[in-house]
């Protein structure tokens, strides 16, 4: 996979660089928003926001809209739910501790961006 003139092919530096990076990101699984789930189970919204049959392309426009620097992981699955394809790391605060995205300061965001 190439991107803005990096190789982030499986076993080249970069990629090893990036995983690196991106391993102490947020995880976000589509799980998390399926209406089918109960909170128990693992679902992390209320029902009222939650979906039918979530994805990570959904997970993705909604990260694009908040300007939360992502990386897409279609490769893994929710250890409840195998059925449940990819996850999305995402970034809410830089290493120096600054929030990526100024106007978004909480961890449960996601809950603010799905009411608009």
């Amino acid at each position: 996979m190439q991107g803005n003139n990096i190789d982030l092919s499986p076993g080249s530096v970069e990629h090893e660089e990036w995983i690196m990076k991106t391993k102490t990101w947020r995880v976000l699984y589509p799980y998390y928003f399926d209406k089918n789930v109960s909170r128990a189970d693992g679902r992390k919204v209320p029902a009222s926001l939650a979906v039918d049959t979530p994805d990570v392309e959904d997970l993705k426009q909604m990260l694009i809209y908040l300007r939360i620097p992502m990386m897409i992981e279609l490769n893994k699955r929710h250890p409840a739910d195998h059925f449940c394809v990819g996850r999305i790391r995402y970034q809410l605060k830089n290493e120096d501790g600054t929030w990526a995205n100024p106007e978004i300061q909480n961890s449960n965001f996601w809950e603010v961006s799905l009411t608009c």
